[in-house]
């Protein structure tokens, strides 16, 4: 199959789920097109030539964008009847703009796809202009990651008008999801649950604890914003050290948050136990996962409504049998073993979650809990057992055969 895939950035550092998406179906051997509105590093790291049928298309510049956009949209007039352009109207400013776009880098490759298939709502809701405008034919699938459905100005789903409207299938990674894009006004039907792999192999499980009368080493790997609840985690660790355990706590990642993070580790007086370690590459974050005790994941459903979606770091933690210590938020439940490979407690809780942390480390608990993740995410969440459901899911669609 020929496919197009949209997204707002390619690639991306905190997205790697969407270059995992394009290797596979390159391996697969289908030719796959990326359009994207910018990217965060060169795709020529990714060493994408190696795959083989891979094409990136990048929008100009946003000050290209800018100048552009009134000549764009003449040019457009003068090439095709007005009417087909009337549904990019409807879209936000921001987003009439990249769609115009899109249709000028559509119409200028010359490309004809079997399938479209767009990360994230706003890339659905722009293929779904696209149609309807008759711009692009074939099926349209929406891939729906979290804050794209978790957090809307429009709990009506207005916003969302053409993603609802004009696409065929809409991926979810949990039923949390499922109901999260329900509520928004997406038709159940047209739903599937299909969690994001992880290429299980990459993670070597431990075998065993450090010394027991070693410091615990916790990891957290998250971005630095209010819905991971990391300023919970803080706090379980000033409480674990006030009764007297010895605590390490590295959290790797960034975001907005990092100087009120470190300010509460200075006031809690727990700064000479805690590492902020910014982002790191993937391999990094591998590496880190082979000496932490316990991953601590105390994510919330913040004030802006955001809640975890999936947690693909859950995945990693456990196939490298890091046993974790998470809350029981959004999609969480539905990607660990729970009382098998992770203790769950309530949002918010600090003292469950520095009691669960010593549950963990305590007696054969530590041991049982790290065998029981690998085999659970080789078995549930591998890459290639999902992307075989989401190319089998593809078929389907190009040949009209898909049942609700």
């Amino acid at each position: 199959m020929k496919i197009a895939v949209l997204t707002k950035r390619f690639p991306s550092v905190s997205e790697t789920f969407v270059v995992d998406h394009v290797r596979e179906l390159a391996r697969a051997g289908h030719e796959v097109h990326v359009y994207a509105n910018e990217s965060e590093f060169d795709a020529a790291d990714l060493n994408m030539a190696a795959d083989g049928k891979v094409a990136i298309y990048l929008l100009p510049e946003t000050t290209i964008r800018l100048v552009r956009k009134l000549s764009i949209f003449i040019r457009l007039l003068l090439t095709m009847p007005w009417w087909r352009l009337t549904p990019l109207l409807h879209l936000k400013s921001t987003s009439r703009l990249y769609a115009m776009m899109r249709t000028r880098q559509f119409l200028e490759n010359g490309h004809v796809y079997d399938l479209y298939h767009g990360h994230f709502a706003h890339a659905g809701d722009e293929l779904g202009c696209l149609k309807q405008a008759g711009i692009i034919s074939g099926p349209v699938v929406v891939s729906l990651h979290g804050y794209d459905v978790n957090r809307t100005p429009d709990a009506g789903g207005a916003e969302y008008h053409h993603l609802f409207e004009h696409c065929e299938r809409y991926l979810v990674t949990t039923r949390f999801m499922a109901g999260q894009a329900k509520k928004l006004g997406c038709d159940t039907d047209k739903i599937t649950i299909l969690p994001t792999g992880i290429h299980s192999q990459k993670f070597q499980p431990r075998r065993v604890r450090t010394a027991a009368d070693s410091a615990i080493e916790l990891l957290t790997v998250a971005r630095l914003v209010s819905q991971k609840g990391l300023d919970y985690g803080l706090r379980a660790v000033a409480r674990l050290l006030g009764e007297g355990c010895r605590v390490h706590y590295r959290i790797i990642g960034e975001g907005p948050l990092l100087n009120d993070l470190m300010a509460l580790a200075t006031e809690l007086e727990i700064a000479d136990s805690v590492t902020f370690d910014g982002a790191q590459p993937h391999a990094s974050v591998v590496q880190a996962l082979q000496t932490a005790d316990v991953f601590l994941f105390p994510t919330i459903r913040s004030e802006e409504g955001d809640e975890e979606a999936q947690g693909i770091v859950l995945l990693e933690a456990q196939a490298s049998g890091v046993p974790v210590v998470a809350t029981d938020c959004g999609g969480v439940p539905e990607v660990v073993r729970t009382d098998a490979s992770a203790i769950l407690v309530t949002e918010r809780d600090v003292s469950a979650l520095s009691e669960a942390v010593k549950t963990v480390v305590s007696g054969n608990r530590w041991q049982e809990m790290s065998e029981s993740g690998p085999p659970f995410i080789r078995e549930n969440f591998d890459i290639h057992r999902q992307m075989e459901k989401m190319i089998d899911l593809y078929g389907q669609l190009v040949s009209n055969k898909v049942s609700p």
